[in-house]
């Protein structure tokens, strides 16, 4: 178990921190990975413990979800930066290029702005406030979802269909890498 720790926190360190060059092997890797898992499950407990709490005292609720997300907005921004050099450096110890990463994140963040733009739109076009959404009830809330997804332009669908399965593969690709041995050289 101490060597599994000193893989993680070695990632942390100031000369690892964000040095994309190299190698990680597999065990590096994988541990990284474990206790990153192991330490988010604080603030994902918070906010689910939040947000059950805001059913029986809101107010408690709020506050709990809010340092929820205070603290995993905190965690991503600490963590984001290490876990994503061992990750290329554990493509780079297989022979593949951390670019794969970068392709990943690149098709995602396309689509993250295409649909905030389409959401913009249809929050325009409905002629919504952020106050209104706020004074709605749950179920008033799932039939704007329906009408948004409704009002979705064909060329999204499309596009959508062609990006979900490629960004699975690659996602999978990335993956199975992941667990194959170092390359020799």
């Amino acid at each position: 178990m101490a060597e599994i720790w000193s893989h993680f926190a070695a990632a942390f360190r100031r000369e690892n921190y964000a040095r994309m060059g190299g190698r990680a092997t597999r065990a590096e890797y994988w541990s990284c990975m474990l206790f990153a898992f192991l330490f988010s499950l604080l603030p994902l407990g918070m906010l689910l413990a939040g947000g059950v709490l805001c059913l029986l005292l809101p107010a408690a609720g709020m506050v709990l979800l809010l340092a929820g997300a205070a603290t995993m907005l905190f965690y991503v921004f600490y963590t984001a930066l290490p876990m994503l050099a061992v990750y290329v450096r554990r493509l780079h110890d297989v022979g593949w290029s951390g670019r794969w990463i970068g392709l990943q994140y690149a098709i995602v963040a396309v689509m993250m702005v295409l649909e905030i733009g389409l959401l913009l739109q249809f929050q325009l076009e409905q002629e919504l406030l952020i106050t209104d959404l706020a004074e709605m009830d749950p179920v008033q809330l799932v039939g704007l979802a329906q009408d948004f997804s409704a009002s979705l332009p064909a060329w999204w669908r499309i596009l959508c269909s062609i990006t979900d399965p490629l960004l699975t593969l690659l996602g999978l690709l990335l993956f199975v890498l992941t667990l194959l041995p170092s390359k020799k050289g």
